[in-house]
């Protein structure tokens, strides 16, 4: 989305699939087609850490456009994925378990 690829506090470790592919992906694409409609938007994204300091539990994504797109879901990082969104104007699925 725009950040450093070489600067490591904006990796952190994930499931690959199916959490970052493609359900990340899918949210990342939904900031993405409202960027290239001119939108601005601010974005933000935060790893939620439980037990385990090295590898989070939860992603959380909030975006917020100045013509009125949102988006607020919780991206799960386990093997099955999944995410739950309370905000998706795009109109995507607000949930994937």
């Amino acid at each position: 989305m725009g950040g450093a690829n070489d600067t490591l506090r904006n990796f952190v470790a994930g499931y690959q699939t199916p959490a970052n592919s493609p359900h990340m992906r899918s949210l990342e694409d939904d900031v993405t087609r409202a960027v290239k409609s001119q939108e601005r938007v601010a974005l933000g994204v935060v790893p939620v850490y439980g037990q385990d300091p090295a590898i989070p539990t939860e992603i959380r994504m909030r975006a917020v456009g100045d013509r009125g797109y949102r988006l607020n879901c919780t991206v799960y990082n386990r093997p099955s994925g999944g995410y739950d969104c309370s905000e998706r104007s795009s109109g995507g699925n607000l949930s994937i378990p």
